[in-house]
């Protein structure tokens, strides 16, 4: 873990299948953004868009 002069932190960690942390991702919204890897950062925000716009 590496926390920023900004008071933000950055967490580095090992899965081996995108539902392994997908779950606990979902659960910080808002407070937490993907940022590596750049297919899984998407495929959260499509979700979410979609599932704003159903709403």
């Amino acid at each position: 873990m590496i926390e920023n002069a900004d008071g933000s932190a950055e967490i580095e960690l090992e899965v081996s299948h995108k539902m392994e942390i997908k779950p606990l991702i979902y659960h910080y919204l808002p407070c937490i953004k993907v940022i590596e890897p750049s297919f899984l950062a998407e495929e959260i925000k499509a979700e979410v868009a979609g599932y704003l716009s159903e709403i």
